[in-house]
């Protein structure tokens, strides 16, 4: 083989791995670049998290509206109680809480709104959980949570007591914070009570219920 088409084809081959060096880099390249924009998505994920605060509270130091507790809920996927973030962020009485627990209950199969009974008015707490540790199984989980209402010394309130509705969506979620509506009738004088959440035994969070 002559010198010249020696040359020729070495030049050739020196372009030909010098491509796909190039090609290979860029690939690396772009997987280096992907494990980052995941690495901060985690990282967002991780600090969005962390951002929610819970703190203790007992029937003599109750949490106010916009305060996070630690409330159980009941996992079907792991057959057990779980401690979850829990939030009340608004309280209302009377007509107001009338259109809030009407507008919660559209579309229930199980509620059906109807007025307060003679001396009696609808409270309407409304609440935000977040199920981002939770365990669900393949179906998720709902964002009811289990709920009492007392007077401020843990007493019944009337004769009866409060029965509480609970109102959500009534779909399921995987993870984030999800909201509802927790509604009981009370008589109308009565001002200040004590709304907790979670199982009675297990993880309860109290929080002052305070509306005029």
């Amino acid at each position: 083989m002559k010198r010249s088409a020696i040359i020729v084809v070495l030049m050739l081959l020196s372009a030909f791995f010098s491509a796909c060096s190039e090609k290979d880099t860029d690939t690396v390249s772009e997987v280096v670049n992907s494990d980052a924009e995941s690495s901060v998505v985690s990282r967002e994920a991780s600090e969005k998290a962390r951002d929610i605060r819970t703190m203790s509270s007992s029937l003599k130091f109750p949490l106010g509206v916009e305060q996070w507790g630690s409330v159980s809920k009941y996992s079907t996927a792991e057959q057990k109680y779980y401690v979850v973030p829990m939030r009340l962020t608004a309280v209302s009485r009377g007509n107001k809480a009338d259109e809030i627990i009407k507008t919660a209950c559209d579309g229930s199969d199980w509620f059906t709104f109807s007025k307060a009974e003679v001396g009696f008015e609808w409270v309407a707490a409304e609440y935000e959980i977040s199920l981002d540790s939770f365990p669900v199984d393949t179906n998720g989980a709902d964002a009811e949570v289990t709920s009492f209402v007392t007077t401020v010394d843990g007493e019944y309130i009337g004769d009866k007591g409060a029965v509480t509705v609970v109102l959500t969506d009534g779909q399921y979620y995987y993870e984030g914070i999800q909201n509802g509506v927790i509604a009981w009738q009370v008589p109308s004088e009565c001002a200040d009570m004590v709304l907790s959440a979670g199982e009675y035994g297990e993880e309860q969070a109290f929080f002052k219920v305070q509306v005029s």
